[in-house]
C-alpha cells in the first residue's frame, strides 16, 4: 500500500476490508466528509506501522511505531470514520511517510463499531502496551492536536 506524507489521513478503501470482518453483523456506513457532519463518539486508540524518511539530507531513514494515534468516530445513521496521525522524524522534524499495519487498523475499527453496535466482544491487545519507547509528543500530529492518548500536553 501506498504510504502517505499528510498530518491526517483516512483509508476509505480499507472499508469493504472492515465489512469483511464484520460479517453479518452490523453495516456501518463510511463517513468521509470532512467538516461536513459532527461525530456523536469518538474514540481514541493505537494502530501500529512504519514511517520512512525521505529527506536526502537525514540520516534517519525510517522507523516502526506502535502507538501510531488513531481516532474512530461515529456518526449519525450508522457512519463512522477513522484519521490516523502521523509522525515526523526524529533526526530532521520532517512528517514521514505513513504505512500502517492493515491488520492493526481493520483489527481497531471493527472492534470499535462493534461495541458502539453493542456486540459482546473480547478487547484485542493494545498496540501501544508492547511498546516501551518513550512517545515522542513533539513528532506525534495527534499530540499536537491534543487527541493522542499517549500525549503529556497540559
Amino acid at each position: 500500500m501506498l504510504g502517505s506524507k499528510a498530518p491526517v489521513v483516512i483509508f476509505p478503501h480499507l472499508h469493504r476490508k472492515i465489512l469483511r470482518t464484520l460479517g453479518n453483523s452490523i453495516n456501518p456506513k463510511p463517513s468521509f466528509l470532512k467538516g461536513k457532519q459532527r461525530s456523536i463518539d469518538d474514540y481514541p486508540t493505537f494502530i501500529m506501522g512504519i514511517f520512512t524518511c525521505e529527506n536526502g539530507k537525514c540520516s534517519q531513514r525510517g522507523w516502526e511505531s506502535k502507538k501510531i494515534c488513531t481516532v474512530i468516530r461515529k456518526y449519525p445513521n450508522n457512519g463512522y470514520n477513522a484519521q490516523v496521525f502521523n509522525q515526523a522524524c526524529v533526526s530532521c522534524g520532517e512528517l514521514g511517510r505513513m504505512h500502517i499495519n492493515v491488520d492493526s487498523y481493520i483489527e481497531r475499527v471493527a472492534y470499535r463499531l462493534k461495541k458502539w453496535a453493542g456486540i459482546a466482544v473480547d478487547r484485542p491487545p493494545r498496540a501501544g502496551s508492547l511498546d516501551r519507547s518513550p512517545h515522542k509528543s513533539g513528532l506525534c500530529e495527534g499530540c499536537k492536536r491534543k487527541i493522542c492518548q499517549a500525549g503529556d500536553w497540559e
